[in-house]
């Protein structure tokens, strides 16, 4: 079964989301690969208690890879530690209902209206990496509105 169906069949209907935008910011799922899927990690339908998540997860499938990109976006002002820690946990959730993926990308995103130098330098912090399952990635930074697609394997 691939990651996409097995998500599909364990999530419940309502967290999946036809696109990535929140307060202000949208990450553009235009030439993104056909077959994916974006879950909304704030639907009430997940049953997540705390309020430390990213604010998406898309999963991708293209010529065997799976995709899979915890997304948190920040309008206004941030701080690189929090940002992390809530990508981590999109990370966490992805280990605990995907299966096991035997080639997979990992790309970890921040959308944001404007990150400061100093924010920016500290996600760049190997210290700030975000893992998942044996691999570790730092952020990869774009502006609100970018396409997911530039971020992803060609």
């Amino acid at each position: 079964m691939s990651a996409i169906a097995h998500l599909r069949q364990e999530l419940p209907g309502e967290c999946f989301a036809e696109y990535c935008q929140r307060d202000g910011c949208s990450v553009s799922l235009a030439g993104a690969p056909s077959r994916h899927v974006v879950v909304d990690m704030d639907s009430d339908s997940l049953g997540i208690s705390n309020d430390t998540r990213c604010d998406y997860l898309f999963v991708s499938e293209a010529d065997g890879l799976t995709c899979v990109v915890p997304i948190e976006m920040k309008q206004g002002s941030l701080k690189a530690a929090r940002v992390v820690v809530q990508l981590q946990a999109g990370a966490d959730f992805a280990n605990q209902h995907l299966p096991n993926l035997p080639g997979f990308k990992f790309v970890p995103i921040l959308a944001h209206q404007g990150l400061p130098k100093a924010e920016r330098n500290r996600l760049r912090e190997r210290s700030r990496a975000v893992k998942f399952r044996k691999q570790k990635a730092l952020a990869k930074t774009i502006r609100c509105g970018a396409p997911i697609a530039a971020q992803l394997p060609a």
